[in-house]
């Protein structure tokens, strides 16, 4: 490799697929021969490459999806900038594909109903190109929880955010993978595999929690104060060291609070990603 460092590493720069290398080399999972760049590649070298790569026509969207979902590394010249490029550009590229290939829809809806006796029903609608789960929840069931506690078994309950022993539903597992999403795709070293039910998951909770807040505050009620009570409450009764009050999300980051007015419905659509 050293006495051919410079024909390698103008091959590299001969074109903007040169970084695919450096991918194949610091990101990518599962490469079957190692890769061995020039000794003199910088740093500096490598954020250029990859650089002209996530701009270039040849893109791999896969491989922009690494970029994009990776962790700071200096040594290959990847930063925040250069992920949140390759993650604008990747999606740029997939808005581009839909425009002629419509894919396969896949939604959630939440609702609240006036006249629902159970306190949620779940529906799935499939037809040949779409596939959209709905929640509608009662009311009337809402309107008699709304002490502190019902508030927060409502997320066990009817949300099903945790189970009975209070873990998250939320994490990703190996086993929800379906057998395509298992062998399909570009693994990253770092990265967390999702597939379909994870996503699910993801937008229907997203939703959900929207929608309960919008509910909540129609009731002039505010959920981060229910989980600052619990917090109280459960540190009070504890034996464990007194600690400091749990900062809420709208006082210690002002800048994430949301001031738009939505209506008790929402949808959320997701074409299925681009994966060459």
């Amino acid at each position: 490799m050293t006495a051919y460092d410079g024909e390698i590493r103008g091959m590299l720069f001969a074109s903007p697929r040169g970084a695919e290398h450096l991918v194949k080399k610091y990101l990518q999972a599962d490469v079957r021969a190692e890769i061995h760049l020039p000794p003199s590649l910088t740093s500096v070298d490598s954020g250029e490459l990859f650089e002209r790569y996530v701009d270039s026509t040849d893109a791999n969207p896969n491989y922009l999806g690494l970029i994009a979902t990776s962790k700071e590394h200096p040594e290959a010249g990847i930063d925040d900038k250069l992920k949140l490029r390759a993650q604008r550009r990747r999606a740029e590229m997939n808005a581009k594909f839909f425009e002629q290939n419509t894919g396969f829809k896949t939604g959630c809806e939440v609702g609240i109903a006036d006249d629902q006796a159970e306190p949620v029903l779940e529906d799935l609608r499939s037809t040949d190109d779409e596939l959209v789960a709905r929640y509608t929840y009662s009311r009337r069931w809402l309107d008699q929880t709304l002490d502190n506690a019902s508030i927060l078994n409502n997320f066990v309950h009817l949300f099903d955010f945790v189970d009975r022993h209070a873990l998250l539903h939320f994490p990703s597992y190996p086993s929800q993978l379906g057998v395509m999403e298992r062998f399909m795709g570009t693994p990253g070293k770092t990265e967390y595999r999702t597939g379909a039910a994870f996503r699910a998951i993801d937008w229907s909770s997203l939703l959900q929690i929207r929608l309960y807040i919008h509910y909540l505050e129609t009731k002039d009620l505010n959920l981060e104060q229910v989980i600052s009570w619990f917090s109280r409450n459960t540190s009070s009764r504890s034996s464990a060291p007194r600690t400091s009050p749990l900062p809420l999300p709208s006082q210690a980051l002002p800048t994430c609070r949301e001031s738009d007015t939505c209506s008790p419905r929402w949808t959320a659509w997701r074409n299925s990603s681009l994966s060459t």
